[in-house]
């Protein structure tokens, strides 16, 4: 993977342009929100993804979890 080294400069308002390669790299267009995450001495750039997406990406579960949680989210949808 190349690295970026290119400086870039904070806009009186505290702004900067993220650089087509790294929208390109995060897949994120006009409009879609990033976050910043914070460890130790870096600071990380995700894309927000969707909240389905975020709870699969943040957890791991056995298929048998799984299939209970989808079970539990169908009856109550179905009012059982």
């Amino acid at each position: 993977m190349k690295i970026l080294t290119n400086k870039f400069v904070l806009t009186k308002k505290s702004r900067i342009t993220l650089p087509k390669q790294v929208r390109d790299f995060l897949g994120v267009n006009t409009g879609e929100q990033i976050i910043f995450i914070i460890e130790d001495n870096s600071v990380k750039i995700m894309p927000v993804k969707s909240k389905l997406e975020q709870n699969f990406l943040m957890q791991t579960y056995s298929l048998d979890t799984l299939q209970r949680m989808m079970k539990r989210k169908l009856m109550m949808f179905w009012n059982y």
